[in-house]
């Protein structure tokens, strides 16, 4: 099991614990074996979860999770009772159940001692903690870094254009404001990738292993 290395350190904002969609694993599970891979704010593997079974009733998944600065390195297998929420146009959503509240989640969240939905743990979502500026200098950050060397391969002329004019617009917001980060608090991010690589789990499972 991973644990908080210093409960008065970490972070109670959503993004900076990984976290887990059974919508998402279904998405994945049509191409083959669903895998999620967590990344730092500087892109680097910090751990990962592959699902080992999935039906409409329950998700099982082993999990692994490297150092993170307030999350000890750790590895276990979760259960996840699935359930599903209707929708307009008869439409359904699958959803997370969640032990602590009764309800069903689009995530659960793993905060170094538990999995369950981020209401249970009392996180709230980093964009409420930072203002408009340093979220606007974020998402340039992010384009920039996206298509600064021009348009990459791979990306649809139609969205590199979307990519520019996006650019422009929030410089338009930025009214002539210098750029900022958020303060150190806010700067620990966990991005969710699913992927359907066996291959390449079972590399980066002798890795953090």
């Amino acid at each position: 099991m991973a644990g908080l290395t210093s409960s008065a350190e970490a972070p109670r904002y959503l993004e900076a614990y990984p976290r887990l969609s059974v919508a998402e694993a279904w998405a994945v599970h049509r191409r083959g074996r669903p895998i999620v891979l967590w990344r730092n704010r500087y892109h680097h593997v910090v751990g990962m979860a592959e699902v080992r079974w999935l039906d409409r009733m329950n998700c099982e998944a082993d999990w692994m999770i490297d150092d993170l600065p307030y999350l000890d390195a750790g590895q276990g297998t979760q259960s996840i009772a699935v359930t599903l929420s209707n929708m307009s146009h008869g439409m359904q959503r699958t959803m997370a159940w969640c032990p602590r509240c009764d309800s069903g989640h689009g995530h659960i969240v793993y905060d170094g001692e538990d999995w369950s939905c981020k209401n249970a743990m009392r996180l709230i979502n980093r964009s409420a903690c930072l203002d408009e500026v340093v979220r606007v200098s974020e998402k340039m950050d992010e384009i920039e870094g996206l298509i600064q060397d021009g348009r990459p391969g791979g990306m649809r002329e139609k969205n590199y254009l979307e990519l520019q004019r996006k650019l422009v617009q929030l410089n338009v917001i930025l009214a002539g404001r210098p750029r900022r980060s958020a303060s150190s608090d806010y700067r620990h991010h966990v991005t969710s990738e699913w992927v359907s690589d066996g291959g390449f789990a079972d590399h980066l499972r002798a890795r953090l292993g």
